[in-house]
């Protein structure tokens, strides 16, 4: 008896179906979690962004400042910029926070906290001072965020 010849194949068989709609569901899988990882490095990398701006823009209302306590004898009045520093860490600094209706920084704060070189609470004697200008808030997924930047004042 002569064999029959197989049939011909029209179509894919369900094994075939099944192995390309698996490897369909890894790739979209992997393309997702790449996706979903990119978007919160750049989240973060946004508020990082906002949260240095506030506070380069303390240093700069900082820098301003100090023109103000020039003394006659062309000399700042440290003690005079020091307690206008501590004072703005309860009243003003609030002004530069990113603007939350804007899509700011959830629960932003700012802080000033001067240094003499030493590393210690400066008196009106040292100069040059450090400051550093600390920025907290709270990310998407609620883990407590910092950001910080730091300068040296001298009298000139």
């Amino acid at each position: 008896m002569a064999g029959k010849p197989y049939p011909s194949p029209r179509g894919m068989a369900l094994l075939e179906v099944m192995l390309a709609v698996g490897i369909f569901a890894v790739v979209v899988g992997v393309t997702a979690t790449s996706l979903t990882a990119f978007y919160s490095s750049m989240d973060a990398q946004q508020q990082r962004m906002e949260a240095l701006q506030s506070c380069r823009s303390v240093l700069g209302a900082i820098r301003e400042k100090r023109a103000e306590f020039i003394t006659q004898a062309d000399a700042v009045d440290r003690a005079g910029l020091l307690a206008w520093i501590e004072q703005g860490n309860t009243e003003h600094w609030s002004a530069y926070l990113t603007n939350p209706s804007q899509g700011g920084l959830r629960g932003q704060t700012l802080s000033v906290r001067c240094l003499n070189m030493a590393g210690a609470a400066p008196t009106a004697a040292d100069s040059p001072l450090e400051v550093q200008v600390i920025s907290t808030w709270t990310d998407m997924a609620g883990r407590p965020m910092q950001a910080q930047v730091a300068t040296v004042l001298a009298d000139r």
